[in-house]
């Protein structure tokens, strides 16, 4: 598609009424204009050699060269080139031979309006969605090189002068946020950064797609991970300064991210957030309660500690920046204390490299503790240790239920071996982990079947997460029985339980 709006459209045609006819048609429709008119295929070709078209229309049956043998040689001029070949026949033979050429429609004798437009409207969109990907591209460039030039003339040639800029920020799945918002993610341009998008909204409409997209965000059940929503930014000039842009990611939006939430704000009441966090003191007597403890190393105090400040940091809803600058400080006051034998700066950086990814504030003091803890000379032992990972395996297992963790995800979630979550399971429960978790998860089944007999069997796997007939398998292996069976023995029971009182 041209930079312009319209799309430049050839027709070839050698009976003039239809040339006419086709020339009146496109004059109506919105973002067409007609360049040039041909009677032969071989005019075509010499206005093609000298002028690009986005469009060409072209009768199939003309004196010398046809009309599928111009679509051929104009693909040679421009691959990208959107083709229509209107014919008096219901040929499948052409239909066979235009595969290769790519041709968009074929449309017949005498020619339905209203099919043709449907048509036009088709390519027109196609070219719409082509012109903005590649912009997207360019933009991309434009921002990673630092191209302020190019940047403000993507953004003025999109309709982009002056812009609102609306900044998404998740480090999971994308494309789930994207397809979540479609309608506007679909027709605006937007650049990747680090973990956030930026979408560049035109001044016109930017009230509405903001409200769009905020209200489609947090409607959304399945985003309770961390991410945030910010407008509205604010830059000196009508076009955003790319250095500026940058800054803003930095130093306000990726600092005010807060642990399993996904808050829709304005850029000023993020700023607001910001310089409160900022003042923020209500963890001073626990931190000098922590430094204390690690100077004495007193490593129950520090372990309780800790989860003390974490709960508090959750209740305040406090940032990553502030998270981050008391963890750093955290693995100073260690080395300071000469009880690391491990560089505090590496621990930093991987402590940073993880942050993104956690998704709560428990999930955050878990990395810490993994992290830190094989680090402590004397903090702890290694049966410690090993009890230390199966209580937080066992808790995590044990607090989603409906959430299958294998065996390898819950490795890589721990950093361990499978070999040696076998072996601490085996220590401390005499089963393997799965052996452990099913039957936990069907001692659970049998509470909610005694307090509910009612309950269907297909919702009691599936508050599992289990399928129905694989749960009837592991309720049987576990008990000597059906759940319907279990259900019939229990709702005895009670029958007889009420007839004796």
């Amino acid at each position: 598609m041209q930079q312009s709006n319209c799309l430049r459209v050839m027709i070839v045609e050698d009976e003039p009424p239809m040339r006419r006819f086709l020339s009146r048609l496109l004059s109506r429709m919105e973002d067409f204009t007609v360049v040039s008119q041909c009677a032969r295929a071989e005019e075509a070709l010499e206005f093609l050699e000298a002028s690009a078209v986005d469009l060409l229309v072209s009768d199939i049956r003309m004196a010398g060269m046809d009309g599928l043998q111009l679509a051929e040689k104009a693909r040679g001029f421009y691959p990208h080139m959107h083709i229509i070949i209107i014919t008096g026949y219901r040929s499948f033979e052409y239909a066979r031979t235009a595969v290769p050429l790519n041709i968009d429609a074929f449309i017949t004798k005498p020619v339905d309006q209203e099919e043709f437009e449907k048509v036009l409207i088709q390519i027109r969109e196609t070219c719409r969605r082509e012109c903005l990907s590649a912009a997207r591209v360019l933009l991309e460039q434009a921002f990673t090189y630092n191209d302020q030039a190019q940047f403000e003339e993507l953004l003025s040639r999109q309709g982009c002068v002056p812009c609102q800029v609306l900044l998404i920020y998740y480090p999971g799945n994308f494309a789930r946020v994207l397809s979540c918002v479609s309608h506007a993610s679909d027709s605006l341009l937007y650049l990747h950064y680090q973990s956030a998008v930026l979408f560049f909204l035109p001044e016109s409409a930017a009230a509405e797609i903001i409200r769009y997209v905020t209200v489609k965000l947090s409607r959304e059940s399945w985003l309770p991970a961390t991410g945030l929503c910010v407008h509205s930014f604010s830059f000196p000039s009508s076009v955003p300064v790319i250095a500026a842009l940058r800054d803003t990611c930095r130093n306000l939006t990726l600092k005010m991210v807060i642990p399993g939430s996904f808050p829709c704000c304005a850029e000023a009441e993020l700023r607001e957030q910001l310089e409160s966090a900022e003042r923020y003191g209500g963890d001073s007597v626990l931190c000098r309660k922590l430094e204390e403890s690690v100077m004495s190393r007193k490593w129950d105090a520090v372990w309780q500690l800790l989860q003390e400040i974490f709960l508090l940091w959750k209740r305040d809803r406090m940032p990553i920046a502030h998270l981050r600058r008391r963890i750093h400080s955290i693995t100073a006051l260690c080395a300071r204390a000469g009880v690391l034998d491990k560089d505090p700066f590496s621990m930093d950086e991987q402590i940073d490299e993880k942050l993104p990814a956690l998704d709560s504030y428990e999930e955050i003091l878990e990395c810490l503790i993994h992290i830190l803890r094989p680090h402590i000379n004397g903090g702890d032992s290694s049966d410690d240790r090993e009890r230390e990972l199966f209580e937080r395996i066992q808790s995590m297992a044990l607090k989603q239920l409906s959430r299958n963790y294998s065996l390898q995800e819950v490795c890589g979630i721990f950093q361990v071996s499978q070999p040696y979550v076998r072996k601490i399971f085996l220590k401390y429960t005499g089963k393997t982990y799965n052996d452990f978790v099913s039957g936990e998860k069907i001692r659970y089944a049998v509470r909610l079947l005694e307090d509910n007999p009612q309950i269907p069997v297909k919702d009691l796997a599936a508050t599992l997460g289990y399928e129905q007939l694989y749960f009837s398998t592991v309720f049987k292996k576990n008990t000597g029985m059906t759940p319907s069976q279990y259900r019939q023995i229990t709702s005895g029971h009670s029958k007889t339980k009420v007839e004796e009182e």
